[in-house]
């Protein structure tokens, strides 16, 4: 008894240690774990931050590397002025702007310069100085941009605060910043300036061109990314423009902000109308508007130039058949191979023919074919039934059917061209379609034999010469042959004909000698058998009706 209660004690001890054991390993792991996925997150964000450092030490090399705009530059505290003297009195003085916003000239005074352009700048500069300096000429340049501190937050990959320089949009900021998040909205970027609150549109000014969507930084602007509100609406347009699809939808834009928005309409828009669907007021069906497109192309400020609301639907139609290029390509021996234009179903085969300058002396035209494309990919219902099957399912006719519709070259047009440039048949003329191709090859002044024969191939042609003439060039037909199958393919139209004193061998044609098929004569002794049976029976039933 105290034995067993023992052993069940020490058993228990057991457990409770394994137990412990395993929970601690699961501890150990799970903090492995967790300190490698804080790793990573740590090494992810040291090398965003580290490209965000490259980034703005690049800018410190190119900041002034662009052009300024006088007329669109505030100048500020912090930007330097040179001022030129040169004629009958030659100096230069450089000038700080002060944080009150005034310039300190010196042997002259201060002059007021808060919140103007840089022009406006050069001209008090130039109207003060010039009463007092006659006969100097004088010039005013900027020769060195100030500095600014701007905060980003938000959606942006490192938010912060940012030095740029006052030539900086706000996308530039956003950029320094590591750019938007996969959730960071594009077109309602917020940026308070003053106690005031603007509105930024990087995607209209990327794709409209609009500078006032992404305005010059000022010192002690906030640029604050929100999410995207996908939970307000989208607008859509859809047809015949350039950059067709949903876009985040932003309070006032018109119907015309938005085709501008879709990089404008395309070479083929139908102009004379489109169409705006937008939800009613109880939000539960749609109404369709008429759009006067091309008067709010003309004119933004035409009434029809609605003002958009969420969920709107833009369709601009195209025009059909818009500048329908129609060619054919011409191959082989012309004298001008190419590709050449034509008016469907209107130019003829012999037109297009004479603007390639005709044949030349090697051109065969019994082995001349044209092709018509789109045929090749018409789906063939009872060809995939045929295919399914094995070969001794199917009945002769099915066999033929299937030899002639697994030809590669499905689009082959039937035309003599023989008879029709050599005899001038214009009946046999054919006007063209779109991608149509015309191939006339070198004479070959050869008949091919296939099948079985002691020596398939090409062989010469001989005028005049029939079938058995082709067979004996080629050996002679093999035991397994079947003299009843012989067949000539005719290369001029690909038919297969069987041979007869009216069927002619031509340049091109070829000679197909097909195998004999075995005899099942087990099938074939059932087969009649059966008959036999069947006729006794009626035989049978005949009998008793005559008795």
């Amino acid at each position: 008894m105290l034995i067993n209660n023992y052993e069940k004690c020490r058993d228990m001890k057991l457990n409770i240690s394994l137990k412990i054991i395993i929970l601690w390993l699961l501890m150990v792991v799970t903090s492995t774990a967790q300190v490698d996925q804080t790793e990573f997150e740590n090494q992810k964000e040291a090398r965003i931050r580290e490209q965000v450092s490259e980034s703005l030490r690049a800018r410190d090399v190119s900041a002034q590397d662009r052009i300024i705009d006088p007329e669109q530059y505030i100048v500020g505290p912090g930007d330097e002025l040179t001022i030129f003297f040169y004629g009958g009195y030659t100096r230069e003085n450089r000038i700080i702007i002060t944080p009150e916003g005034s310039a300190l000239i010196p042997e002259f005074g201060e002059v007021n310069l808060g919140q103007v352009t840089l022009k406006e700048a050069k001209e008090k500069i130039l109207n003060a100085l010039g009463r007092r300096y006659r006969n100097v000429e004088i010039s005013v340049t900027l020769s060195k941009l100030r500095k600014l501190k701007v905060s980003v937050d938000g959606e942006v990959i490192v938010p912060g605060i940012y030095t740029v320089t006052s030539m900086d949009r706000i996308s530039e900021a956003i950029q320094l910043a590591g750019g938007l998040t996969e959730n960071g909205s594009e077109r309602n970027i917020r940026v308070i300036r003053n106690g005031r609150v603007m509105l930024a549109d990087l995607l209209s000014y990327a794709r409209a061109g609009d500078n006032d969507a992404n305005p010059y930084l000022l010192e002690g602007d906030k640029v604050f990314v929100p999410p995207r509100r996908e939970e307000v609406g989208l607008v859509e347009i859809y047809g015949a423009v350039k950059l067709p699809g949903e876009y985040e939808y932003i309070s006032g834009e018109t119907i015309n902000d938005l085709i501008m928005l879709a990089g404008g309409t395309t070479l083929d828009a139908n102009l004379s109308t489109a169409s705006l669907v937008r939800f009613d007021e109880a939000g539960d069906s749609s109404i369709t508007l008429n759009i006067p497109l091309q008067a709010i192309l003309d004119d933004p400020g035409h009434a029809g130039n609605m003002i958009l609301m969420p969920d709107d639907r833009i369709f601009i139609r195209s025009i059909p058949d818009f500048h329908r290029k129609a060619q054919v390509i011409i191959e082989g021996e012309v004298r001008y191979p190419g590709v050449y234009a034509i008016k469907e179903d209107t130019t003829t085969l012999t037109e297009v023919i004479a603007w390639s300058g005709g044949f030349t002396e090697d051109a065969s035209l019994p082995e001349a074919r044209m092709y018509r494309s789109g045929f090749e990919a018409i789906r063939d219902t009872e060809l995939d039934r045929q295919l399914k099957l094995s070969i001794d399912q199917l009945s002769d006719i099915e066999r033929e059917y299937l030899l002639l519709k697994s030809d590669p070259q499905q689009g082959r047009v039937s035309i003599d061209f023989e008879e029709l440039f050599s005899n001038h048949n214009p009946a046999l003329d054919v006007t063209l379609k779109d991608q149509d191709s015309i191939i006339i090859p070198k004479k070959s002044l050869t008949v091919r034999i296939m099948g079985r024969v002691l020596k398939p191939g090409l062989l010469t042609y001989r005028s005049g010469a029939d079938v058995k003439y082709y067979l004996n060039k080629a050996g002679g037909i093999t035991k397994s042959a079947d003299r009843g199958k012989i067949r000539i393919i005719k290369g001029a139209s690909g038919a297969i004909l069987k041979p007869s004193s009216k069927v002619k061998i031509e340049v091109g044609d070829e000679i197909l000698v097909p195998e004999k098929k075995d005899i099942d004569w087990w099938q074939v002794t059932k087969d009649v058998g059966l008959f036999l049976a069947n006729l006794a029976t009626v035989y049978i039933v005949i009998d008793q009706v005559l008795e």
